[in-house]
């Protein structure tokens, strides 16, 4: 008997990779065989943080299959925000989605062992709406218990689930509308980053030049910008000469700036979403 325990030990350490298809594919027979007879790993991980007798910050973490053992990435995390602190080294990435819905913002992980490749990550504000915050917390695990398991977040945080896909469904609408860097972003960026540099600008002119990029010549659109305003930090970029093109992700910028517009332009953080916004409100 001991025998074959040490044997199933020597099974899962270290694990037989497979393609990387799903959790099946990683197991071999007798993990598969232990698996469905209702051997289980269930990772969980919480924190709460407490300041001045009151409740601060609030996170957790849940893996509801963890067929090696040990949990390899976690399948839904979860975390409390006042803010979104810029580290000096690496930006804090600003995305249309998280333009969206800065209350209840999410994070899809690139990698997962469940088919669907569906790991989900959020944080939320105390201001979001509580039937928010709930679902966040709501948590099924009944799937875990059957022959199978659990397959996918969508079994575990369904609520949850559905408020991303809805956030995700209100970004391509904006985006795709007449308006895609619509004043309502401003409020959100300016009260839970609160180290973003922002800073008015005048474009003075706007020209084609050619450029080559890997022997290939075409022409770029380069706009000279005034400095107008220093409205919030310390922004500190060149304003003129600006490619357009390096504006990725931006589609407020889809059209020919003119002489004598102004826009708001955000620095301190990495955007992939409306770094430039038409000044049509202050934040």
């Amino acid at each position: 008997m001991a025998e074959m325990g040490a044997q199933f030990i020597v099974e899962l350490w270290p694990p037989r990779f497979g393609n990387g298809a799903d959790k099946w594919d990683a197991m071999d027979a007798s993990l598969k065989a232990a698996y469905t007879m209702g051997w289980r790993h269930l990772a969980f991980c919480a924190s709460v943080t407490v300041l001045d007798g009151r409740v601060s910050a609030i996170e957790y973490g849940l893996e509801p299959d963890v067929f090696m053992g040990w949990p390899i990435g976690y399948l839904v995390t979860s975390h409390s925000a006042h803010g979104f602190w810029m580290a000096r080294h690496f930006p804090l990435p600003i995305s249309s989605p998280d333009d969206e819905s800065y209350q209840l913002g999410f994070i899809a992980s690139e990698f997962s062992w469940f088919r669907g490749n569906d790991i989900i990550g959020v944080a939320y504000t105390p201001d979001a709406p509580p039937d928010k915050i709930a679902h966040v917390y709501h948590v099924d695990l009944s799937r875990f218990w059957n022959l199978l398991g659990c397959n996918s977040v969508r079994q575990v945080v369904p609520l949850l689930w559905k408020d991303r896909e809805e956030t995700l469904a209100a970004t391509n609408a904006r985006l795709a509308s007449n308006n895609p860097c619509s004043d309502s972003i401003l409020a959100g960026r300016v009260r839970t980053l609160p180290d973003l540099n922002v800073a008015l600008l005048e474009v003075v002119q706007t020209k084609y030049v050619e450029v080559n990029t890997e022997g290939d010549k075409s022409s770029d659109l380069v706009v000279d910008y005034r400095l107008k305003e220093v409205l919030l930090g310390y922004p500190e970029e060149p304003w003129t000469g600006v490619h357009l093109r390096r504006q990725i992700g931006n589609p407020a910028l889809r059209t020919f700036p003119r002489a004598g517009e102004q826009f708001l332009y955000f620095t301190g953080a990495k955007f992939d979403s409306c770094r430039m916004v038409p000044a049509t409100l202050r934040p």
